[in-house]
Parts: C-alpha cells; sequence; structure tokens
C-alpha cells in the first residue's frame, strides 16, 4: 500500500524496529551498567543477604535486607550508599533497610518521630536521643539512635527477632525542594 508515493508497511516496519532497537538497547543498558553491578554489592558484602532494585517514579529504591543477627546497619547503609553513588552518579537513589517491626515498634516510632524531627529543626539531639531511648525503655524495647552530618538513624529491637529501622534525613524539605519518601523517612522498608 502506498501513500503519497511512500510505503506505508516499510515505514511501520522501519518505525518498530526503531522503537524495538531503542527500548532493547535501554533494558541491556539498565542491566549490565545499573542492575549488574548494584547486585555486585551484595556479593561483595558478607553483612547483606540480598538487595532488590525498583523503579519509583525517576527514583531507583535499593531496598537491602541484611544478613541476620546484623547490629552494624550505619556502616552497612553508608557502604551500599557510597557503591550506588559509585555506580548511579547523578541519578537519584534511596537506600532502604527490609525490617520486620510489629504494632508495638510502629506506635513507638509513631512516638518518636515528633522528637526526630524537632530535632532537626531544633538541634536538640542530645534530648531527642533521651527521650526515644525512654519511650523504648519504658515499653521494653532496646533503641539505638545515631546522628551524623546527613541523616538521624533509629533502630528498635525486640528479643523475638522483630526490629524497625529509620533513617531520617537531617535536610529540610524548605532547603532542598525534595520531598522523601514515605513520610519523611528514608532508608526503611516494611515487610
Amino acid at each position: 500500500m502506498e501513500w503519497r508515493g511512500l510505503r506505508v508497511k516499510i515505514i511501520m516496519a522501519a518505525f518498530m524496529c526503531g522503537l524495538l532497537i531503542f527500548f532493547g538497547g535501554q533494558i541491556l543498558y539498565d542491566k549490565y551498567n545499573i542492575e549488574k553491578p548494584l547486585k555486585e554489592i551484595t556479593e561483595n558484602n558478607k553483612n547483606i543477604k540480598d538487595i532488590v532494585i525498583e523503579k519509583k517514579d525517576k527514583v531507583l529504591l535499593l531496598s537491602v535486607e541484611m544478613q541476620k543477627n546484623n547490629s552494624e546497619f550505619i556502616e552497612l547503609y553508608y557502604d551500599v550508599y557510597r557503591q550506588a553513588e559509585r555506580v548511579l552518579g547523578n541519578k537519584e537513589f534511596v537506600v532502604r533497610f527490609k525490617d520486620n517491626p510489629d504494632k508495638q515498634l510502629k506506635e513507638i516510632w509513631r512516638e518518636s518521630q515528633y522528637y526526630v524531627h524537632q530535632a532537626i529543626m531544633q538541634g536538640n539531639f542530645p534530648e531527642m536521643v533521651n527521650a526515644i531511648e525512654n519511650t523504648a525503655q519504658e515499653q521494653g524495647v532496646d533503641a539505638s539512635v545515631y546522628v551524623d552530618h546527613d541523616n538521624v538513624y533509629l533502630e528498635l529491637r525486640k528479643e523475638n527477632g522483630c526490629n524497625l529501622i529509620r533513617v531520617v534525613p537531617r535536610e529540610n524539605f524548605m532547603v532542598t525542594g525534595k520531598v522523601s519518601y514515605t513520610g519523611g523517612e528514608v532508608g526503611a522498608e516494611g515487610n
């Protein structure tokens, strides 16, 4: 079939081949230049059980599953973050830890997040740590709270194996203009 002297079937076939090559190339690029190097993080670190890579909007979500009995999640967070930054360059990404919270741990987090966000805004971190540790201790839960230049790290643990991990960025939305995932917290994902 011809339309104004052009063969429509040949044009459509060329267009479809072009799309196939473009999208196929993009898939191969992502697989070998992004997914494979990110999966190698798991192979190179004995404290990581698995990394699941998802794309949400334009942000890559790296869900890290730690090996059992690993309490060094801050060092692990920075190790994964630095390696992912090296692989991804300027692409936006979030490192999250899979955790296993129960209702009690979620409730302690709900109470504690006010202290966390107040401390980020006002700089009263010692008071935040004391308030969170006291709230957790009253309910028989172990709490570890750490602060560095970039984030506030919180881990709540129970003897039955339940845990809750949150990494809250210290950068304020008013300064960065970026909205964090899951209600102001990055770096954690519930099962």
